[in-house]
């Protein structure tokens, strides 16, 4: 399942900050990233969730769950993958779509 996540994490020296936020999704914890556009990244979370009503303005409602993990640099980006891949499933098995 694809997953979602971002980062401040400087892609050339993880122990850094970056510059600017990086929009990620993966599908596998070890595997590659792809880097979005954070309008392209919040449309494609906004994807995942299902179809309401038209809101008052015509356009497409949804309903979701989000879950947020927020980690400090003592925790490596590897860690942090398999903590979010942890937390989305456990999220999954109790009936949640947190993505």
């Amino acid at each position: 399942m694809l997953e979602f996540m971002i980062s401040l994490r400087d892609p050339e020296d993880p122990d850094l900050v970056a510059a600017q936020a990086r929009y990620i999704t993966f599908d596998d914890p070890s595997g590659a990233e792809t880097v979005l556009g954070r309008d392209a990244w919040a449309d494609q979370v906004m994807a995942t969730f299902a179809g309401a009503g038209p809101n008052n303005q015509g356009n497409p409602g949804r309903t979701g769950d989000i879950l947020f993990l927020v980690h400090g640099y003592n925790v490596g980006p590897a860690e942090a993958k398999a903590f979010h891949i942890k937390c989305t499933k456990a999220s999954r098995r109790r009936g949640g779509s947190a993505d």
